[in-house]
């Protein structure tokens, strides 16, 4: 009889880790996503990078209609950490896995962009920034 309580112990004990492993790995894939697409977005004034915007539970619909205060201007990597920042912030919430994360850019011109229309970046960089997410996913373990 002990056997059956130490097995059903362990099975618990396996059950509680999954769910912490996989509330861990979706808070490391949004934010591996969200930082890839912000890097790897193509920069002038630095408002699409700072329009990648992460929320729990559906979509923002709405871009960013201008930056921080004493952010204006910002540009390149800054513009990029202020995305990054908002999905760090935002995954620091994430406390159950199953729930939807949504990383979104509403602005007009992201889809061209994404396109090709800019030459400082290649066509498809949303694409690779999933493709970064995937991997990490593929590396991460649930059971250990």
């Amino acid at each position: 009889m002990a056997t059956i309580r130490g097995f059903s112990k362990r099975i618990k004990e396996i059950e509680d880790g999954v769910e912490a492993n996989a509330t861990t790995m979706v808070r490391k894939t949004v934010i591996t996503v969200a930082s890839a697409v912000a890097l790897r977005t193509p920069v002038d004034t630095g408002r699409a990078r700072a329009n990648w915007r992460t929320n729990i539970g559906g979509p923002l619909t709405a871009p960013v209609a201008s930056f921080p205060e004493g952010k204006k201007g910002t540009t390149g990597a800054a513009a990029a950490g202020m995305a990054i920042q908002d999905a760090t912030d935002k995954m620091a919430q994430y406390k159950e896995s199953g729930r939807e994360v949504y990383i979104s850019n509403n602005l007009i011109y992201i889809d061209p962009l994404n396109r090709g229309s800019s030459r400082q970046a290649p066509a498809g960089f949303i694409e690779g920034a999933i493709a970064a997410g995937l991997k990490a996913i593929s590396q991460a373990r649930l059971v250990k």
